[in-house]
């Protein structure tokens, strides 16, 4: 499950005005690789220097390591640098150093004035490994074709595409519905993009994909302006996943006795619940995701990357112990509407946990009168042999359930080796076609 991401946006000031800082020698990209290496060994004091003043009054020292530090407690510690690069040159410098963090990849976006100082710093997710990708070799291109549409209602109306297998149809069609983070629609994970692998790979055995972008990413930052402290997981993902299912009973290409959801990850956790909303499918595939509470996910998360570490600092200890602490606030059920975002875990607001609190997704998983496709990895860290275990105890005697594992595969259900953990997401790959296989036989059949 990617982890959440909080942007931070700052400016400073791009000309002289007022006090201003002594210049810093040196090549802005060189700066910018010294900056984030002092932030990476939390040298707050070091880090600020390179600021300009503007920006040392917007974000005092203390500021600046409240904000690193709940970066790191959302999406993992500091792991390495992967590039610097220059994005523009005029009128000011924008260097861009990639970095990754857990498992997640992100653009420190520096701003550099005409001291040689840092005027503007912007943390991003980053498509930098995006370039790697190479479709499966499954996919037939020949098989099909891909529509832009619009899924969902102004003011969050979103880009979508939909994957046409060629041929006459109507086809049956999947909605794939995003983890957890600001996804794209391929769902692009540092080198790996499973949901086009998915498209493309159904379309090529005669299935249509609707995929689209989640509404934290295409609207990121309008959404947290308008909503932030009210968000939930009903407006970041469980709305646009029904008005999906809609739009494709609206389609000639779509069989609307034939729609199926696929949710990963988060979405699959939410999976009962956008059903319910969405009441026309016809079936609900789980792919690497969890009945357990989320807190419960995050901190078993966080416990194993932190033993993956070659040595844990009392930062680290400490660290993890605010985070035990704040889900432990979140399982007491003492979570109320006026607690600050920053407070609570992921940094996610009150609304969101109570939420999560109230979806009992047991229960509503043992209420979906549909057929249910459940698929686990057996190398997922992320989403454990526990979860999938979870599953099977809740829904073991419910009738019109599959079990699958997949022993070599991980998270995103890509085949790999030896020790799982983030850094194999930078590793271009393609969801195995066992799964394609499984999850094309398995809709097929009831289609048929």
């Amino acid at each position: 499950m990617t982890a959440f991401l909080v942007v931070l946006a700052l400016l400073g000031g791009l000309a002289a005005c007022g006090h201003r800082e002594e210049p810093l020698e040196g090549d802005p990209k060189e700066l910018a690789s010294s900056f984030m290496a002092e932030l990476a060994a939390e040298d707050f004091e070091e880090a600020h220097g390179y600021f300009d003043a503007r920006l040392k009054a917007a974000l005092p020292q203390e500021d600046l390591e409240e904000v690193w530090l709940d970066l790191t407690s959302q999406v993992g510690p500091f792991t390495e640098e992967m590039e610097v690069r220059l994005a523009e040159e005029d009128p000011h410098p924008i260097v861009m150093v990639t970095i990754m963090m857990g498992d997640t990849f992100l653009d420190a976006r520096m701003v550099f004035n005409q001291d040689n100082r840092i005027a503007g710093l912007f943390f991003q997710p980053s498509e930098y490994l995006a370039r790697f990708y190479e479709p499966p070799e499954y996919a037939d291109e020949d098989a099909f074709y891909e529509l832009e549409v619009t899924v969902g209602k102004a003011p969050w109306a979103l880009e979508g595409t939909l994957t046409v297998p060629e041929g006459k149809g109507p086809f049956p069609f999947v909605v794939l519905v995003h983890g957890s983070g600001p996804h794209d629609r391929d769902e692009t994970v540092g080198a790996n993009k499973p949901f086009k692998d998915i498209a493309w790979g159904l379309s090529s055995s005669g299935i249509g994909v609707l995929r689209y972008e989640k509404r934290t990413k295409e609207h990121g930052a309008a959404l947290y302006q308008e909503m932030g402290d009210s968000l939930t997981p009903h407006e970041e993902t469980v709305e646009d996943a029904a008005f999906a299912v809609k739009l494709l009973l609206e389609r000639d290409e779509a069989d609307p006795d034939g729609i199926f959801v696929l949710g990963h990850s988060l979405g699959a956790m939410l999976g009962p619940r956008i059903v319910q909303e969405a009441e026309e499918a016809a079936g609900l595939i789980l792919m690497a995701g969890s009945p357990r509470p989320l807190e419960d996910i995050v901190i078993d998360q966080m416990e194993y990357l932190m033993e993956l570490q070659e040595s844990i600092t009392p930062e680290d200890e400490a660290e993890m112990e605010k985070l035990k602490e704040q889900a432990a606030l979140i399982r007491s059920s003492d979570v109320t509407e006026d607690m600050a975002a920053e407070d609570l875990l992921l940094g996610l607001p009150a609304s969101y946990w109570l939420y999560l609190n109230e979806y009992d997704i047991k229960t509503e998983a043992r209420q979906v009168n549909l057929p249910l496709l459940i698929l686990h990895g057996g190398r997922d860290y992320q989403v454990t042999e526990a979860d999938f275990e979870a599953w099977q105890e809740a829904l073991g005697e419910k009738d019109q359930v599959t079990w699958i594992t997949y022993p070599d595969e991980n998270h995103l259900l890509i085949a790999g080796s030896g020790t799982p953990g983030p850094k194999e997401y930078t590793e271009p790959g393609n969801v195995s076609l066992k799964v394609i296989e499984d999850i094309a036989a398995w809709i097929k059949e009831l289609a048929s």
